[in-house]
């Protein structure tokens, strides 16, 4: 009887044991977490492709893939913005709080640098200087005053004239209205046959007889126009500019120097103003009547008028 030879002996194949769990060892709540982030992840995959075949589908058929933004209408921005100013500036003028001691024009250097300087929200500015004064611009100190910051009908821009009364009157015949008093104020270099350089101040008075009602957010004027032109004996209104004690500057004795304060409606006569000015240390007045015919009477208490030409420091 023959035997099988004996199987050599082999050794068992040794496990390597990594420390991995099997299936039935992990947690549920791993297979819980793993599915959500994946269902997550779908979502937004699909979300994505979505998007993207909806906006070629646009695109085919000629709309535009995403809204455009609307334009922005910086006219119109502008424009309520410029409407604001006037009324609020109409609600100024028309009950024009400035009282009776208030300068509104001045002329005097140290005092016009301090009212152009002024900051307390009324719009105050200073004489143009043009071209031909730039070599002596810094040798003296322009007149200053209160602007009215008015706007006309079909005018954007505004007014520079000093502001030297604005209220509301009302006419004899009971005509209310915004009633301005102004006073344009050029410089002028004159010829100088004895100084470096002349500067005149050359001076008109103005009125404007203002509907009290806006309408599209301008004021209507009635009624305007140029009244008395302001002169001065000799060359009183005129500034000299000299070397004195090494530097260029302005010579002008201040009894020539002209001043203007706040007009003041008349408490007794809802149709009559005064306007108080002082020159050479003397005060007196302008008187201003409305009349039912939108006209503004100005007849000044001082000095003499001819015609259109008032001589103010001519005596009575």
């Amino acid at each position: 009887m023959n035997q099988e030879p004996p199987t050599p002996f082999q050794p068992p194949v040794p496990v390597m044991d990594y420390d991995t769990p099997r299936a039935d060892q992990v947690p549920r709540r791993r297979y819980v977490a793993a599915i959500v982030i994946a269902a997550v992840l779908a979502a937004l995959l699909l979300a994505v492709l979505g998007l993207r075949t909806v906006r070629q589908v646009r695109v085919a058929a000629g709309a535009p893939a995403t809204p455009a933004p609307a334009p922005v209408n910086v006219a119109a921005q502008v424009q309520s913005m410029r409407d604001s100013a006037v009324e609020r500036r109409l609600a100024e003028l028309l009950n024009n709080r400035l009282g009776p001691q208030t300068i509104v024009y001045e002329e005097e250097p140290v005092a016009a640098r301090r009212l152009r300087g002024d900051s307390s929200g009324v719009i105050n500015q200073q004489a143009e200087r043009d071209a031909n004064m730039i070599p002596f611009w810094d040798a003296f100190v322009p007149p200053a005053y209160r602007a009215s910051g008015f706007w006309e009908t079909g005018v954007t821009n505004a007014s520079h004239d000093a502001l030297l009364f604005a209220h509301t009157l009302t006419s004899p015949g009971g005509n209310a209205r915004l009633v301005m008093l102004e006073m344009e104020v050029k410089l002028a270099p004159v010829t100088a046959p004895k100084d470096e350089h002349r500067v005149a101040i050359n001076r008109q008075l103005k009125y404007r007889i203002c509907d009290t009602n806006p309408s599209a957010n301008t004021v209507p004027v009635l009624r305007s126009g140029k009244s008395l032109r302001i002169v001065q004996e000799g060359d009183h209104n005129v500034i000299p500019i000299k070397w004195i004690d090494g530097s260029l500057r302005a010579a002008r004795p201040k009894e020539y120097e002209l001043r203007f304060f706040a007009g003041q409606p008349d408490p007794k006569d809802a149709s009559h103003f005064t306007v108080e000015y002082e020159l050479g240390g003397v005060k007196n007045f302008i008187d201003g009547w409305l009349t039912d015919d939108d006209y503004l009477r100005i007849a000044p208490r001082g000095g003499q008028v001819d015609k259109s030409v008032w001589r103010i420091e001519a005596a009575k």
